[in-house]
Formats: structure tokens, sequence, C-alpha cells
């Protein structure tokens, strides 16, 4: 805390006073000046209780005394008449007695010079109110610090030096231990490093020898392609040294007719493979000829022909003669059992007959009607083929089976077309 300013309006004999203080402030003047009615009037605006009894108090007393406090917040306590509003009490944790006996020191005790040189002012002033006084505790203090340091010297035998020998004892034997499980790990690091290297080279050897395996593959590869071109270059030589040996003897004119009719074989396979091309439009032949066999199978079917329809009268008229041959069987049968002659017999037989002929009157179900199409599956199978040619499919299935057919017819003479014209380039 810091005192800022003194406003006394009217205490003791001062009058009218304003005093401002700075971070040291002497008060200095003769006798009678004020200076101890002043250290009073401070007194009694921080403690309202306290044991100073000049000046006299009196109803007129009155003023003020400003302070800021340690963590920076301004205060005010105001003497008026013979108590005073807004005392420290509570903020210094001391009584006014503890204060003035303490802390407040008079001119009689400043005249006494002994406390200044045996350090009583010292003493005085760090004095713990309420308990033991501070130089008893620093004596106790000191004598125990003796024990641990003496005094000018260390000595060996003091409780710190013992502390400090086995302290630098157990911080050697620290650091042998550190350093030894230090060499260990790192000892134990270059084993686990050699075991490390040693499978990243057997790795690589593993690579190497793959590496190796894999050249040698191609090499044996590279060379059977060389050899495979040079038996085709071989093969060519030798077809043009048969065609060379069949012309052998020939003339020109023989020659001549010969490439004649080659040329005009090879036209004539030229123009065919165009004419099948705009057949077939953007159906590639290739594709036709591998789903030939699906094509032949959808070519193939054959949708049964409807059973024309039952008359109502036959049906009828087959319906009776089946009953009254069943009757005539029955009764003939019956009488020739009881009788046992040939002509209920006969009769029997007569109903058999009728009963056949009826038979044959009843009209059968037909198992395909005209509307019903090709057989189940038929449709599947014609998806199939016309996605895999690249055909458009229309609503009539025996249309799309009708140009599948066509298309098939092309694609096999344009195959033949083709054969022909290399057949006409070699020779």
């Amino acid at each position: 805390m810091r005192i800022d300013r003194v406003l006394i309006r009217s205490y003791g004999s001062l009058k009218d006073e304003d005093i401002s203080f700075g971070p040291l402030t002497v008060v200095t003047g003769p006798n009678e000046a004020g200076k101890s009615t002043l250290r009073s009037f401070i007194t009694d605006c921080l403690f309202d209780k306290n044991p100073m009894k000049y000046p006299e108090k009196k109803a007129s007393d009155s003023g003020k005394l400003l302070v800021t406090l340690s963590d920076g917040t301004g205060r005010t306590a105001e003497r008026d008449g013979k108590k005073t509003a807004g005392t420290f009490d509570s903020v210094f944790g001391i009584s006014g007695k503890d204060y003035v006996s303490v802390y407040s020191v008079d001119s009689e005790s400043l005249r006494d010079d002994r406390p200044l040189l045996d350090g009583g002012i010292r003493d005085r002033f760090l004095t713990v109110p309420g308990g033991r006084a501070l130089p008893e505790v620093r004596s106790a203090l000191e004598e125990e610090r003796t024990e641990y340091i003496p005094d000018l010297r260390r000595s060996r035998n003091s409780k710190i030096a013992v502390l400090e020998a086995d302290l630098a004892e157990k911080a050697a034997r620290a650091e042998a231990l550190k350093n030894a499980a230090d060499g260990d790990g790192a000892y134990n690091g270059l084993i686990a490093r050699r075991k490390e290297l040693e499978k990243e080279i057997s790795e690589a050897e593993t690579a190497a020898d793959a590496e190796k395996k894999a050249s040698e593959a191609a090499a044996v590869e590279k060379s059977k392609a060389d050899s495979r071109a040079k038996l085709a270059e071989l093969r060519k030589r030798e077809s043009e040294l048969a065609y060379a040996e069949r012309c052998r003897g020939k003339d020109d004119s023989v020659l001549r007719s010969d490439l004649e009719r080659a040329r005009a074989a090879s036209e004539e396979a030229g123009r065919k493979l165009d004419s099948c091309r705009r057949s077939m439009g953007a159906v590639d032949p290739d594709a036709v000829l591998a789903r030939a066999r699906d094509i032949e199978n959808l070519a193939a079917y054959r949708p049964p022909e409807p059973a024309p329809a039952a008359r109502s009268a036959g049906k009828k008229t087959g319906t009776a003669l089946m009953a009254l041959g069943a009757v005539l069987m029955a009764a003939g049968a019956l009488l020739a059992a009881v009788t046992g002659e040939i002509y209920p017999a006969g009769a029997a037989a007569v109903g058999a007959v009728l009963l056949l002929i009826g038979l044959r009157k009843r009209p059968l179900r037909p198992a395909y009607s005209s509307a019903s199409g090709p057989r189940p599956g038929a449709d599947p199978l014609l998806d199939s083929v016309a996605s895999g040619i690249g055909m458009v499919r229309t609503s009539d299935r025996r249309a799309d089976i009708a140009r599948l057919r066509s298309l098939l017819s092309d694609a096999e003479a344009f195959s033949a077309a083709r054969t022909a014209a290399a057949g006409c380039s070699k020779g």
C-alpha cells in the first residue's frame, strides 16, 4: 500500500492541511510543528482502534487519507469526529496496537541510537506479530545452518558435504551404468542392422536372379521370333522358286495367257468382294461367319402348321358314335357270356368299331397356333445374334431370320472371294 494524500480540515493543532506523498516523503519541522499530530492522524485513519492518545480525540476532528493498494485499487479513509470510516484493519491483517508497537516509530525511539547499532530496529520491523521474535528464529536457523555448513570453511564431516559426496558417487555410478546400457544398445542396434542388411542382400540377389532369368527368356523369345520371320521369308522364296519352276519351258505366249487369266480371276474376285460389302452394309462378314451355326439353327426352325378348327357337328357325331359303340360292345359281351352264342359277340364287335370311329371324329388340339411365332427360346437367340453382328432388329421375327440367312450367304461369298483374291495375288 502507498499513501498518496492527506487532507486535514481539523485535527489537533493541524487545520486545513493538504499534503501529497511521493515514493519517499520526509516530514521535518521544529517542536510543536505538528509532526507527531500528522503521525497520529494517519494512524487513526488506518486503524480505528489504536493506542495513540495524542492529540485528544474531539468531535470536531475531520479529514481524509487517500491510499493506493498493491493491486492498484484506490481507497479513502475518512475521519469524522471520534470515528473513522473505511479503515484498513482487514487489509493489513494486524491490529492497530501491533502496528504502533512494531511499525510506527516515534521521535523518542529515533533519538536512541542503540537499536541502530545492535540491530534492534531490524528486529523490531521483522518481529512476527503475536508470535516469537524473528531474532530468536534467526538464531535457531543459524545454528542449524552451521550444522550443515560450517562458517568460513567446508567441512568433510558436515551433512551437506556427506550428502554431496554420496550424490557424486551415485552420479558416477549412474553414468557408468548409462554408458554400459548405451554400449549394449549400440551393439544390439548393430546386430539388428546387420540382419536388415543380410535380408536386403538376399532380396537383391533374388531379384537379380529373376531379372537374369527374365532376360534369358526374352532372348530366347526374340531368337524364336527371328527364326519364325526367317522361316516365313524362306517359304516365300520357296513359293517364288516353285512358280518359276512351273513356268520353266513355257514360251511367252503361255505365260501371258496365264497372267491374263490370273488378272481376270483377281478382278472377278474383287467385284464379288465389293458386291458382298455393299450387300452387307455395316455388318462385319467375319462376325456373321462366327455365328453361322446359330443362324443356321434359326433358319432351320419351322413353326408347326395350325390344325383346322373342328366343327361342332363333327364333335357331336363323334361323341354319339362313341356312346353307341360302348353300349353295343358292353351288351354284346354280356349276352355272349350268358347265352354262349356267336351273335351277341358280333354285336360287341360292331360296338367296338363304332367306338373307334367316334374317337377318330373328335378334333385334336393343335400344339401351336399360327400366331405363336417361333418356339420359346428363339427370340433370345435372335436378339443375341443380331446384337453380336451389329444388325438392327425389326418387329417381324421371320423377316429378321430371313435377313440373317441372306447375310450368312453374303458372308460366305465374301470369304470365298477373299480366298480367291489371295490365291490370285500369290499366283
